[in-house]
């Protein structure tokens, strides 16, 4: 799943959707993931630990941080490696691999940015801007992170059209936009 979710995030870094990350590509290593770009190399290692647990109870799936992002658990709670919300909904049902490679590209743009928790001074002025001026959608740290999330939809969408007029008797069933289903 994780390698399908990290091959449909390149193909959409690689087509004309992709506008406000730079150009590169994500590959899986021994420590989570990095992305390369012509001017950067950016280590994502993805954690699932006690502070990302603080996350589900707000209906939050990850928190960046500087080197990648923090998950949380979720049911049956038998292995935090594969019981989290990288992995699940926080229901505990698989997430599909195109809503993997969406959680996957929104938390490397905070990255990337430097956009949001990824410090000690961001943290302070993420929480504070969140807390005293209601602000998630329209957080000043969310707007770039979100509009890629917005074009990888609109990447996502093109796809699912695409895919139902080649099977216009057969509902398209949700795959990677490399034709590949979940692992």
């Amino acid at each position: 799943m994780w390698k399908e979710a990290v091959s449909i995030s390149n193909e959409f870094l690689a087509s004309e959707y992709r506008k406000t990350l730079p150009q590169g590509e994500i590959s899986l290593d021994e420590n989570g993931m990095v992305f390369v770009s012509d001017r950067v190399r950016l280590p994502i290692r993805i954690r699932c630990s006690s502070s990302g647990d603080l996350l589900i109870p707000f209906k939050m799936v990850a928190q960046e941080r500087s080197d990648g992002f923090v998950v949380g658990s979720v049911p049956p709670h038998r292995h935090r490696e594969i019981d989290n919300t990288f992995f699940k909904h926080i229901s505990g049902s698989p997430q599909q691999n195109y809503q993997l490679a969406g959680l996957i590209l929104h938390e490397i743009s905070h990255v990337h940015f430097r956009l949001g928790t990824v410090s000690v001074p961001k943290t302070v002025l993420y929480y504070c801007e969140a807390i005293f001026l209601l602000r998630y959608r329209s957080h000043s740290m969310e707007i770039l992170p979100f509009r890629t999330s917005r074009e990888f939809n609109a990447f996502v969408k093109a796809h699912f059209e695409k895919q139902k007029e080649q099977k216009p008797n057969k509902a398209p069933e949700p795959t990677a936009p490399s034709g590949r289903g979940s692992s």
